[in-house]
């Protein structure tokens, strides 16, 4: 009896444990997913986070790590058409960056903070539209999913950005991405050939081997082609220049030498003459901006003597930079005005809603004429063309106001005189009207330059924000400081 009352009195937890075992583990099974994902969330909420990813975005842009998913092998991505959807570290680091930035927001109970861009989202929205006149919906699809994420980057950026270090960081970030790809271009000019390793991991490796006699080795390293190549480092050399000779942070400056040094090195392997022309009109305008507000002094005419008699001298001595601008090129130059002349026949036919995004190298067939027999069909080689070709007048002219309204703030910035802004804005400015050269014999559908391009979008945005915050700060300190005085009187 004494037993039998121990056994009830036993509390009712230790009866029978091994009963309750398996609905133990039931319950563990089905917390397990919603305890990883909290946690995962909480992780993509912290601000370490924030810049690891952000930095994996930045170096994105000429690592171009990742691949194309649903590929099409056919004559239109053989003839220059975007061949599937990118799917790349950008694109991870960006779902991650709207995760963090949506849980956190909703942790404070504020409402996300939109910095909305009209000229970006018109010409997305143009991009979008196209997909109702485009004969080859998918290649159409692989170009409007690019735009939006690249939409998504813009306004991330745009709304994340709040601080003048935070702006610092992501130019250091910028220089970096040149430094990376201008050592990597100068390692493939000197072995000749591509690493197996770097390109098993998703990362471009591209050398442009000489086909027909007289052609020389071009090298694109991580971006894509030399042409791509060539523009992504003719922005960053224009970006390390102005953080040489302008912008004060001291980390920045430490990195402009390496990036002039690799970058410029690296330029000149590429063999782009329109990435040539491009730095040239981008440094002309940064100089020339530079000596109205501040003068000519014996340093400055040095150096600008100095740079003039390096251009003189790669081009009149006998060189392989001269070579590519005056021995024959078997027709690579002149082989655009046929499909400039092919896009015009496009155009004329399809003037308001164009052909469809990506789609000139799918339907180009049908407006080749007995004149184009003989030439060399490819994609048109002029940006302005081939936006026009694809997404009719309307696309054109949004993709204009990206660039006006860009360069136009741009300048405003540098009439600010802020020792920040300014230089940034006068920086971004060269870059895009050298870059806008570049279009005119080259097309850059392709992520490494809208990336950069939208980029810079952001970073412009985000300094009008960061100045009128400030602005208004010093305005409200000021008002109560006089408050103060009058209570004090």
């Amino acid at each position: 009896m004494v037993l039998a009352s121990k056994a009830v009195a036993r509390p009712a937890g230790l009866r029978n444990p091994s009963g309750h075992l398996p609905l133990r583990i039931l319950n563990s099974l089905v917390e397990a997913p919603s305890i990883l994902m909290a946690g995962a969330v909480r992780v993509l909420c912290e601000p370490l986070t924030k810049r690891v990813l952000t930095g994996a975005i930045i170096l994105d842009i000429p690592l171009q790590w990742g691949t194309h998913v649903a590929m099409r092998q056919g004559t239109a991505a053989a003839l220059g058409a975007m061949d599937g959807f990118d799917v790349s570290v950008t694109t991870l680091a960006l779902i991650g960056l709207y995760i963090g930035w949506l849980f956190t927001e909703r942790a404070k109970s504020r409402r996300l903070r939109i910095v909305w861009n009209w000229p970006i989202a018109t010409y997305t929205a143009t991009v979008v539209i196209s997909l109702f006149v485009s004969a080859n919906l998918q290649l159409s699809l692989f170009q409007v999913c690019l735009m939006l994420e690249m939409l998504l980057l813009y306004l991330y950026f745009a709304a994340n950005i709040t601080s003048r270090e935070e702006i610092v960081a992501l130019l250091r970030l910028l220089m970096w991405g040149g430094i990376i790809e201008g050592g990597y271009v100068l390692i493939l000019a000197v072995t000749g050939h591509e690493f197996a390793l770097i390109r098993a991991i998703g990362i471009k490796s591209v050398i442009y081997h000489p086909v027909l006699p007289g052609e020389i080795a071009r090298y694109g390293g991580t971006v894509g082609s030399p042409n791509d190549a060539a523009a992504y480092l003719a922005v960053v050399i224009v970006l390390a220049f102005a953080a040489r000779y302008l912008m004060l942070d001291r980390k920045l400056r430490r990195l402009a030498t390496p990036v002039l040094i690799l970058g410029v090195g690296a330029l000149v392997f590429t063999y782009s003459r329109g990435g040539w022309i491009e730095l040239t009109l981008s440094a002309a305008i940064l100089i020339a901006a530079t000596w109205l507000k501040g003068g000519i002094t014996p340093r400055r005419a040095f150096a600008c003597g100095a740079l003039l008699f390096l251009i003189v001298a790669a081009l009149y001595i006998p060189n392989p930079i001269s070579d590519r601008f005056t021995a024959n090129d078997n027709g690579s130059a002149y082989s655009r005005i046929p499909l400039m002349h092919l896009a015009e026949n496009m155009i004329k036919a399809n003037p308001v809603l164009g052909v469809g995004a990506n789609n000139f190298a799918a339907v180009m067939g049908g407006y080749e004429g007995p004149e184009f027999r003989h030439a060399w069909i490819y994609t048109v080689h002029n940006q302005f063309l081939l936006v026009w070709s694809e997404t009719g007048i309307v696309g054109l002219i949004a993709f204009l106001w990206i660039y006006g309204n860009l360069i136009l703030r741009g300048w405003r910035l540098w009439r600010t005189g802020d020792a920040l802004f300014a230089p940034l804005g006068l920086t971004i400015v060269a870059a895009l009207c050298g870059f806008m050269s570049h279009m005119l014999v080259d097309q850059f559908s392709g992520r490494p330059m809208i990336q950069m391009v939208w980029m810079f979008a952001a970073l412009i945005a985000a300094c009008e924000v960061i100045r009128g915050n400030e602005t208004a700060g010093r305005a409200t300190a000021q008002v109560d400081k006089s408050h103060a005085e009058l209570v004090a009187a």
